[in-house]
């Protein structure tokens, strides 16, 4: 039997037996590639026996495995973190950082544990992948453990100049779409569909999505006492006709128990953004500006938040041209629409 490179083409009449015997036959990587990917678009009930034969197979190719392991970490399974855990003590230094990043996304408190236990191999991208996962376990259940440390000012990158970016209130039914795209890269985080803004960049398109823990206005309010991860930043790229994850924005307590700490950092921990939430009697305060880096441009955001409306008002929504170290030409935005609570 033979099978298309591309799983869009794998033709649907294959039977999941016959994708799991064509997976153990071998014939080609990209044949086992792709065969893997259409068990998981099927949701197939064999793949946890193929997936755990993968993992556990030194004679499966690092692409096999590496494939595998990023489903384990695309939904919340307990199966699925078991046998990430099994496979964490003597992973290849090949594997490690993909295994730590899929237990960081489906971790529950245990699987925690067990990543502050474990040692990370020497290469600087096991160690990183290691430490930014337990901080996204840690921040995601709330257990203000493994901090993010905050930039310095000299860290932040000033707005000599900058163009506005048109806001509005976004759709709940575009916002449901763009949760079923990243549902794979937030498998235990579940979108609210109300309460979010769009952001527009010229041909980006941004959707600022909360995390559904924070539909009410009181767990909002908990970000005060407790570390959060209560927003998301999803991005309708110019060739792409779906969302994807872009930023986690993550808060944590300051000293003034009035004020939060906002950090926006890319799904693989890089920091971009650092600012400060102000938390009122009406609502929330906030203020956003870039970190010197090569992956963002530098921003002066400035706004408020009623939880009780969920509605955003933008006083300032502005972005350069060139990313923080102007390296890249960044998308020109538009006019910003300052408010939109109506």
């Amino acid at each position: 039997m033979t099978i298309s490179m591309d799983v869009e083409k794998i033709d649907e009449s294959i039977s999941d037996d016959e994708l799991v015997r064509l997976i153990r036959q071998k014939p080609d990587e990209e044949s086992v590639l792709a065969s893997l990917k259409e068990l998981s678009r099927r949701k197939s009930p064999r793949r946890l026996e193929i997936y755990r034969e993968i993992v556990a197979d030194p004679k499966s190719s690092i692409r096999a495995r590496r494939a595998v392991i990023t489903e384990l970490g695309a939904e919340r399974a307990p199966q699925f973190q078991e046998m990430l855990l099994e496979q964490l003590p003597t992973a290849d230094a090949r594997l490690f950082p993909g295994i730590v990043r899929s237990l960081g996304k489906i971790g529950d408190e245990e699987a925690l544990k067990q990543l502050e236990r474990i040692k990370a191999p020497r290469e600087a991208d096991a160690r990183s992948a290691l430490e930014f996962s337990r901080s996204l376990l840690a921040y995601r259940l709330r257990l203000d453990r493994h901090p993010f440390k905050p930039p310095s000012p000299k860290q932040m990158v000033k707005l000599s100049e900058g163009i506005s970016f048109e806001t509005a209130k976004a759709k709940a039914e575009i916002v449901r779409l763009a949760s079923q795209h990243v549902r794979k890269d937030l498998p235990a985080i579940p979108l609210l569909p109300t309460g979010a803004a769009s952001l527009t960049c010229r041909t980006s398109e941004l959707l600022l999505v909360f995390n559904e823990e924070f539909k009410a206005p009181r767990s909002l309010r908990t970000i005060a006492q407790r570390a959060a991860m209560p927003l998301v930043l999803l991005m309708k790229g110019l060739s792409l006709d779906r969302y994807i994850l872009v930023q986690y924005f993550f808060t944590q307590p300051s000293k003034d128990s009035q004020e939060v700490v906002l950090l926006g950092m890319r799904p693989r921990g890089d920091l971009t953004y650092a600012g400060r939430v102000q938390i009122t009697e009406s609502g929330f305060n906030f203020s956003l500006g870039a970190v010197d880096t090569r992956y963002a441009p530098a921003i002066e955001v400035e706004g408020s938040y009623d939880p009780n409306k969920r509605t955003w008002q933008f006083s300032k929504a502005l972005t350069s041209l060139t990313v923080a170290t102007r390296q890249n030409p960044a998308v020109t935005p538009r006019k910003v629409t300052p408010d939109f609570s109506r």
